[in-house]
Order: C-alpha cells, then sequence, then structure tokens
C-alpha cells in the first residue's frame, strides 16, 4: 500500500479511514431530518460536498 511506503502504519492509515466513517455516520441524521424541508436533490448534493470536504481534509 502506499501508506505503508511512505513510512505510515496500519494504525495510522486505518485511524484516517475510522474517522472519516465517524463523521459520515454523525452527518447523516443531520441530513436525514432535513430531507423533507430542503428536498432530496439538496439533501444529495449536500452529503457529497460533505463527503468530499472530508475527503479533502483527510488527504
Amino acid at each position: 500500500m502506499n501508506a505503508e511506503r511512505k513510512g505510515c502504519t496500519a494504525t495510522e492509515y486505518g485511524l484516517v479511514f475510522g474517522i472519516f466513517e465517524l463523521i459520515v455516520f454523525l452527518i447523516s441524521p443531520i441530513y436525514g431530518q432535513h430531507l423533507n424541508k430542503i428536498g432530496p436533490k439538496v439533501t444529495f448534493n449536500g452529503g457529497i460536498y460533505t463527503t468530499g470536504i472530508c475527503a479533502i481534509l483527510f488527504g
């Protein structure tokens, strides 16, 4: 794996992936609560935007 070639341990990159999924898990109910108010298109785009921002921050 690329991370191991750059000197990272499995714990380090596992933590990154774990925190990423934790953020998605915590944000999903918020989007679910507002689904009827703002519509599915805006909710979908907001979810994609949130996922993209998290991926950039962890990159």
